[in-house]
């Protein structure tokens, strides 16, 4: 199977993390890292693409993987890194999805990927 590296973050606000909207469900926002990009950039790039927030990567969150699906229809092992990112000011309407700011609490219903969420969740009973 093959792998696809991508990179993304979570934006917290006080008890909210923001989070992209596909359908009914929610996923952190990220996207594949392009050739001669480095994962920081890439994730930077993909949350202005994703939800219109210009941001600062303020810490590197770690690393998960898990089964997904390409645009294709190829199944792929996808490993994300993940950050922790700060606002520095909305530039623009997101150009790829929908994004909305979602209570801690309701993140384990809303959240499509359970891999996702887990990782959010320990990450945040680890910071906070």
């Amino acid at each position: 199977m093959k792998t696809v590296y991508t990179a993304g973050g979570m934006l917290l606000q006080d008890d909210k993390i923001l989070l992209v909207q596909q359908g009914n469900v929610f996923v952190l926002p990220k996207g594949h890292i392009e050739t001669g990009e480095t994962k920081e950039n890439a994730a930077v790039r993909e949350l202005l693409e994703e939800t219109g927030y210009e941001v600062e990567i303020i810490e590197y969150c770690g690393q998960l993987s898990r089964p997904s699906t390409e645009k294709t229809g190829e199944a792929v092992n996808k490993v994300i890194d993940i950050f922790l990112m700060k606002i520095l000011r909305l530039t623009q309407q997101p150009t790829d999805e929908k994004s909305q700011w979602i209570t801690l609490a309701n993140i384990t219903s809303c959240m499509k990927y359970v891999e996702e969420r887990e990782f959010v969740l320990k990450y945040l009973a680890n910071k906070y």
